[in-house]
């Protein structure tokens, strides 16, 4: 599980935890770029939302509505960048989510970008998710349906070498593996474990971006 403490730990350039230090804990499931209201429609729970104080949507009153707001509908943190770095976080704002334990970072406008930053969290999470990801597939089969096919196309052993090897449901202790059953035809295994890949494959190009 990512969390607001390891968004701190990236060290990413220009931004600062101001507030909010006991919600580090707070689960991260994505980066929500903040911009128009329902915000609901918009974002899920646990997105850690950037909000940009652009005197345009927001100045700094309306974006400490929005993280009142946004904390309600379950944010992890809220990321606040304030255009030419104009005006610092007010001490309302920094009081409310110390209140809330909601992690307030202030986010450089000169040199961080929230693309780099959105960036940078999403790869944190795809790495995580790729390391707890199932990571193999286990053909869940009796012992008879085994026998059965092992004599379709192997004979230098046999039933009795077969049951003193047997171990029902071992799983690796180490794998994450999902169960394949002799419900499913050959077809329905090779499209199965061609999809798995292909959604690691995409997981890893979002990596290396």
């Amino acid at each position: 599980m990512i969390t607001c403490q390891d968004i701190l730990e990236l060290q990413l350039d220009g931004v600062e935890l101001i507030a909010g230090e006991e919600g580090l804990t707070r689960p991260v499931t994505w980066t929500y770029m903040v911009q128009t209201r329902p915000f609901e429609e918009h974002m899920n729970q646990g997105n850690f939302a950037l909000c940009v104080v652009d005197y345009v949507r927001f100045d700094l009153e309306e974006a400490g509505k929005a993280m009142e707001e946004l904390y309600g509908l379950g944010i992890s943190g809220f990321g606040i960048s304030i255009t030419d770095d104009k005006e610092p976080v007010s001490k309302e704002m920094i009081d409310k989510a110390n209140a809330l334990q909601l992690p307030l970072f202030y986010i450089r406008w000169k040199g961080a970008s929230f693309v780099d930053i959105a960036q940078s969290v999403g790869k944190i999470i795809l790495e995580y998710e790729m390391q707890n990801r199932r990571m193999g597939d286990y053909f869940d089969l009796s012992f008879e349906e085994t026998v059965r096919r092992h004599n379709t196309r192997n004979r230098e052993f046999g039933e009795k070498d077969m049951r003193r090897w047997w171990r029902e449901k071992d799983f690796s202790s180490v794998l994450r593996e999902q169960a394949i059953t002799c419900e499913m035809d050959t077809d329905s295994i090779v499209e199965k474990i061609y999809s798995d890949l292909n959604a690691d494959r995409k997981a890893i190009a979002f990596m290396s971006i």
